[in-house]
């Protein structure tokens, strides 16, 4: 798991999270990224999950926040009050290592 724990909370007024994974493996692999707001409750409806399938080599991603701010069942993501994010490995076949660059809210939108 890799984790950040207490975020800069405030996500309103962007429009998606952004990164690249560089995949140091031969196979492909997927993750499990997690996004959790304050309110979450330990429970796997009440918070953003997204598997990402991850290619060997340079891999950008783009998560629009809109789909984060949908990603409880039950409610909306108080997107002002982003508490913690995760990568998992889902399910690993081979050991694998992976760099993250660019890790960022990206776009803000116009008020």
């Amino acid at each position: 798991v890799l984790g950040v724990e207490e975020p800069y909370p405030d996500w309103t007024g962007y429009a998606r999270l952004v990164f690249a994974i560089y995949l140091a493996s031969p196979e492909p692999i997927e993750l499990q990224l997690r996004i959790e707001d304050e309110r979450y409750s330990r429970q796997s409806s009440d918070r953003f999950d997204e598997t990402l399938h991850i290619e060997p080599g340079v891999n950008r991603i783009a998560i629009p926040l809109a789909d984060v701010r949908r990603g409880p069942q039950t409610r909306v993501l108080d997107m002002s009050r982003i508490q913690r994010v995760s990568l998992r490995a889902v399910r690993p076949s081979v050991p694998f290592s992976f760099f993250l660059d660019g890790f960022r809210l990206d776009e803000e939108m116009s008020r």
